[in-house]
């Protein structure tokens, strides 16, 4: 595991959003007009900081198609396995985020009944979206998952699946701190606890978009997943205002981003790895060896004759 572009990728990507965050922090940063390229470039800080470590310190680049391979940019380990995933991703990351609201209603969180709920996120995303209104979130979401799932995470599998699985979760969650010191996420709610609740998301969910980059071997998958999640929260955030009146959403509680968000993905994460399905490795790194760690098979020595004042014999 290479540390020194572990630590490099991890500078870059939080200094930069860091620096973006207090150019915004002194002003009204919501009516601000450069809020949104600012947003944007700091969304896009993990691909930038992948990038960015792949030149300077493992003296890769993207100009080769090898790199782009590793990163899950080109290429899929099938079209079968590139299928089933660019089918699953966004069918079970709309069941995530809305399904979060659902399992509030059912524990009394939200108190309003499952047909308000269903009418005014219709409303929400009717009122929302235009047929093209994806495009921008799909750009960012591949200059994010380029670095979180197509680099971070491939370089953290060497402490295992599990682990990598963990510490990768956390690293996303805590990627979003500079949106909870905005006051942009987790509004009115105190800075620990915004933490513990963001890194639960991105362990559980970040897990479920691991998966689909490692069996797919595609950043594809995860970046529409990631598409979804995005769409599919912003007409969160506009139905539940309208069923709650004033009050504030709270986003522990009933939105993806709070614990009955992280049920159902945490659900299958943990089917995926009980019965084996979730990969070690990306397949293409399973398989690409270099030339020279070619396995060849091992022969035993030969016993080499020995000159005695006899003859010779077996040695």
């Amino acid at each position: 595991m290479n540390i020194q572009a572990i630590v490099t990728f991890l500078l870059i990507s939080f200094t930069l959003a860091w620096l973006l965050t207090l150019l915004l922090a002194n002003s009204d940063w919501l009516h601000n007009p450069w809020f949104a390229p600012l947003m944007c470039l700091m969304v896009c800080s993990p691909g930038i900081a992948a990038l960015t470590t792949m030149g300077i310190v493992e003296k890769r680049y993207v100009t080769h198609i090898r790199q782009l391979r590793a990163l899950g940019f080109l290429g899929w380990a099938s079209p079968l396995k590139f299928l089933a995933c660019l089918i699953i991703a966004p069918v079970s990351f709309m069941v995530f985020v809305f399904g979060s609201l659902y399992l509030a209603v059912t524990f009394g969180l939200l108190d309003v009944t499952a047909s308000a709920l269903t009418s005014a996120l219709k409303s929400a995303l009717a009122s929302t979206y235009s047929p093209y209104g994806w495009l921008p979130y799909l750009i960012l979401a591949v200059g994010s998952e380029l670095g979180w799932r197509g680099w971070l995470l491939p370089n953290l599998l060497p402490l295992r699946r599990v682990p990598a699985i963990v510490v990768s979760g956390i690293i996303w969650g805590l990627s979003y701190s500079p949106l909870i010191y905005l006051g942009y996420l987790y509004h009115g709610i105190s800075m620990g606890v915004s933490l513990v609740a963001i890194c639960g998301m991105g362990i559980v969910v970040g897990g479920v978009l691991a998966w689909l980059r490692l069996y797919s071997d595609s950043i594809w998958p995860p970046v529409l997943a990631h598409t979804v999640l995005t769409c599919a929260n912003s007409a969160v955030l506009i139905a539940v205002p309208m069923l709650t009146g004033d009050q504030p959403t709270d986003m522990v509680q009933f939105t993806i981003f709070g614990w009955s968000g992280w049920i159902l993905p945490g659900l299958l994460l943990a089917v995926l790895l009980g019965t084996g399905r979730f990969p070690a490795q990306p397949p293409s790194q399973a398989t690409n060896l270099p030339k020279n760690r070619q396995q060849y098979p091992t022969r035993s020595p030969q016993s080499v004759p020995a000159a005695t004042a006899g003859g010779y014999r077996g040695r």
